[in-house]
């Protein structure tokens, strides 16, 4: 995997429904089944050392999708190294099959993408 910046798309299965509490979005119940969710890494360590964060159980809470993947069985990554993750989220998100979950999930300091995180079907 490479240390250089880029976008991602992080698959997640949730074996049981929860609810997702994060104090600035709305609570809602998040259902079994599979998320897939855009993610960009430009910080030191680039998609390499996200990645391997986002598949540790353990870790302090930074992002939205921390919440989620503490609770969700991590099932596989695609890396785009020097993607874009609106460009991702626009893609997923157009397709009649997605669902948005959680307005605003992963999208806080995006004014164009309606959320990073899309419900594809339940188990």
């Amino acid at each position: 995997m490479p240390n250089e910046p880029g976008a991602y798309i992080l698959a997640l299965e949730i074996e049981k429904a929860f609810t997702l509490a994060i104090r600035t979005l709305p609570k809602p119940r998040l259902r079994a089944g599979y998320y897939l969710y855009c993610g960009s890494a430009n910080g030191p360590g680039g998609l390499r050392a996200r990645i391997g964060r986002h598949f540790r159980k353990r870790k302090s809470r930074h992002w939205h999708i921390d919440r989620l993947t503490e609770r969700a069985t991590n099932r596989a990554a695609l890396i785009l190294p020097r993607g874009d993750e609106c460009a991702l989220a626009h893609l997923i998100g157009g397709r009649a099959n997605m669902q948005t979950p959680v307005p605003g999930f992963g999208a806080t300091d995006c004014r164009q993408c309606e959320s990073h995180l899309f419900f594809c079907g339940e188990l």
